[in-house]
């Protein structure tokens, strides 16, 4: 390399001549080699000036610095090394990197990293490594070849910072997010001025936004009722920046317009300055809950109505039972009283005469007899008791519709000789046919009732169907419907179920099903 040039002129030709010329290309060579000796010396001084800074740099720096030959061999390690590893300089000069495996790390990494260097290229990534101590650690490593003058790879640095509590951060906020992502609540962020910058997928589901939608160009009040809009403007936002949070009930609706009423918290977000950022909402939705309310209300009014409805009922049974103990029991009892009376004054008289007023009085007592014990059935059937449900269902029958144009037929599997139940179940089946049979007669129109009894180890069923006019169970006058939600009432207080299919000259059919316990099955 030419870097200096000495020129010695004369204006004669061959001045100089053959010794002088050679003494003069010495002086040249040993000024050059002079001058190049400096230059090293300088440039040795510089490069130890460097080192110097660079190995302080080196010891210095907070990242973990290792530096190996091109076999894996550690040949430096600095400061920083030996105090997140837990190893001492000593114990690790000479040794192979391999010392610091954790086995966690996938072998394909360390593949990438051998290609990426045996490329002459540096290798940046991320590896799981063991402490002295057995402890684990994550780093973040970058790894680069370096070259001598030949352009030979002589060694290897890696620089690795120790990035363990990020990991874990990290790895705690992916799992936050994987369930806030999945949440069955609606969870939305927007900015301040009502532009989302992010919606679950729950969320996006009930709003009907497609999963490849840019949600920053849609704002959440397109998807609030105009009611909704009204509290969003004049409590939500208002009580929001006031108080930092707020909570209530809202409506949504949907791309599609369907409503969504919902219970939603709202939260004001602040940036470090303390100035308001963005807000964060959280909803689920209560529209079982509104449902379960309306039905609530629902029956409680039914409740109320059948309440009264039962008093009234009960009022009129008392009224009829009146009538009947005054007009016929208090009539033959008056009868009685003036046949006694008579015989009382008339015991000389002929005994024809008194057989005969004896033998009315034997009638008009087996017919108070008769009509007692009917009085007595209609108010609590006793008989139940005594010869089963079956059996009384046929004495009403035959006592009571023998006039009525109505063909009866029972289906049974239970034998006549076994026909006992518990008795708070054989009452409730009796009264369900009682009342059935009287709204068949009064709006039916029926010519066939078929009464079916089913009994297993578990249940006793029920079932009564009619060919008449039918009707719409959901739209019965309130008579029909108070007597119906009786039935109901009756078989849900025994833990069964009531089932009734009917339509518009369609017929009627009655399902009750009702669970055996030890205590009430059939015997």
């Amino acid at each position: 390399e030419v870097i200096y040039l000495l020129n010695i002129y004369s204006s004669q030709k061959k001045y100089f001549n053959d010794e002088e010329i050679k003494t003069l290309i010495q002086v040249t060579d040993n000024i050059s080699y002079a001058i190049n000796a400096l230059r090293n010396e300088t440039n040795r001084k510089l490069a130890e000036e460097k080192n110097a800074k660079l190995s302080i740099a080196l010891e210095q720096s907070s990242s973990s610095i290792i530096i190996t030959n091109t076999d894996g061999y550690i040949e430096y390690v600095n400061d920083a090394f030996t105090s997140i590893s837990g190893y001492s300089y000593e114990e690790v000069i000479g040794k192979r990197t391999s010392i610091l495996k954790s086995g966690i790390t996938n072998q394909g990494v360390y593949q990438e990293l051998w290609n990426t260097l045996n490329n002459n290229k540096t290798w940046k990534g991320v590896l799981c490594n063991k402490k002295k101590n057995g402890e684990l650690f994550w780093e973040s490593v970058a790894i680069s070849p370096v070259f001598n003058v030949q352009g030979m790879v002589t060694n290897y640095v890696a620089v690795k910072d120790n990035i363990t509590n990020t990991r874990i951060s990290e790895n705690k906020i992916r799992q936050y997010i994987n369930i806030i992502e999945h949440s069955n609540a609606y969870i939305g962020i927007a900015d301040m001025n009502g532009e989302l910058l992010y919606l679950n997928i729950n969320n996006r589901r009930v709003f009907e936004i497609g999963d490849e939608e840019i949600i920053t160009q849609i704002r959440i009040l397109d998807f609030f009722t105009e009611d909704s809009k009204r509290i969003y403007h004049t409590e939500i936002v208002p009580q929001t920046i006031q108080n930092g949070i707020w909570s209530g009930e809202l409506v949504w609706k949907s791309r599609s317009g369907i409503l969504i009423p919902v219970i939603m918290v709202v939260m004001l977000h602040k940036d470090l300055d303390g100035n308001p950022e963005f807000t964060s909402a959280t909803a689920i939705n209560i529209a079982d809950i509104k449902n379960k309310e309306v039905e609530l209300h629902k029956l409680n009014t039914d409740l109320r109505s059948l309440a009264t409805h039962l008093l009234e009922v009960r009022e009129e049974e008392r009224m009829a039972i009146a009538k009947e103990i005054h007009d016929e029991l208090g009539q033959n009892l008056t009868y009685l009283k003036l046949d006694l009376s008579w015989i009382k004054t008339h015991l000389d008289a002929d005994k024809s005469i008194i057989s005969k007023r004896l033998t009315q009085m034997l009638s008009i007592t087996d017919e108070t007899i008769n009509t007692s014990r009917r009085l007595y059935n209609s108010i609590y059937p006793k008989m139940i008791d005594d010869i089963g449900l079956l059996a009384t269902i046929k004495w009403h029958i035959k006592n009571y519709l023998n006039n009525q144009p109505i063909n009866i037929t029972i289906h049974s599997n239970i034998p006549e000789e076994l026909v006992n139940c518990d008795h708070a179940i054989c009452l409730v089946l009796f009264r369900i046919y009682q009342e059935s049979l009287t709204n068949i007669i009064r709006y039916a129109s029926a010519s066939e009732v078929v009464l079916n009894f089913d009994v297993d180890d578990l249940y006793i069923t029920m079932e009564l169907s009619d060919n008449g006019v039918g009707f719409d169970p959901d739209a019965v006058d309130t008579k029909l419907h108070h007597g119906l939600m009786g039935m109901k009432e009756r078989v849900m207080s025994l833990g069964g179920t009531f089932k009734i299919i009917s339509a518009i000259g369609k017929g009627t059919r009655k399902i009750i099903n009702i669970p055996l316990t030890d205590n009430n099955k059939t015997t």
